[in-house]
């Protein structure tokens, strides 16, 4: 369901969690504020690849890539529906699962 309200909610299935972002959040705040395990070299800056998360292809409501994260995939490559949470910000209506490095 799309949400209208500025929003984001995700679905996280390694947890069986339900996480929601405020407007401008990105998904590694609101996985971190959640409570989530979530590493972040950079501190959210989108330079580490520590806090990739595969979405699910049918997510209603996934962002499109910010410059920042088209720059880090362009050097390093990229499997299909794998982002950069600290770079996904809200409003988004997605599944995710979590990639442990």
């Amino acid at each position: 369901m799309k949400n209208s309200k500025g929003i984001g909610t995700a679905f996280v299935v390694n947890t069986q969690q339900n996480i929601a972002a405020s407007q401008g959040q990105s998904l590694l705040e609101a996985l971190q504020s959640a409570k989530v395990e979530m590493d972040s070299s950079c501190g959210g800056h989108g330079t580490c690849g520590t806090c990739r998360v595969f979405i699910n292809h049918e997510s209603s409501q996934v962002p499109p890539m910010n410059e920042v994260e088209a720059e880090f995939w362009s050097e390093r490559g990229r499997k299909i529906h794998e982002r950069l949470s600290c770079q996904v910000e809200a409003p988004f209506d997605l599944e995710i699962e979590l990639i442990k490095n």
